[in-house]
């Protein structure tokens, strides 16, 4: 088998992984858990939907729904969305109770 065969191969072989784990990820029943999509790029990733708010002059998110509140490493980013429903992705940092956040964005569904 030459290089090219292989390499093809082998991106087929990830390729059918990567649906597998899609697929069983789409069947979780776990709250705030993340798309499919994000679970393949790092499987900490998960989705955080709650209330930005101040807290002790520190932007935390507010989950009523599971009655918790969890920090928000990026500050400045969280400022913006004071008060809002929003999402997070992030991973947590369980010790901290913290959220390291790559992405914040309005709710559409709650903020209407």
């Amino acid at each position: 088998m030459n290089t090219k065969s292989l390499l093809s191969a082998t991106v087929v072989v990830l390729c059918l992984a990567a649906s597998a784990s899609g697929a069983a990820g789409r069947q979780s029943n776990r709250p705030n858990s993340s798309p499919p999509d994000q679970q393949s790029a790092d499987p900490r990733l998960r989705t955080f939907s709650g209330t930005v708010w101040q807290n002790d002059g520190k932007f935390v998110l507010r989950d009523e729904a599971h009655r918790l509140w969890y920090q928000l490493d990026d500050q400045r980013w969280a400022a913006r969305f004071e008060g809002k429903q929003v999402r997070v992705t992030g991973t947590l940092d369980r010790p901290g109770h913290a959220i390291h956040v790559q992405n914040i964005e309005e709710d559409p569904i709650e903020s209407k």
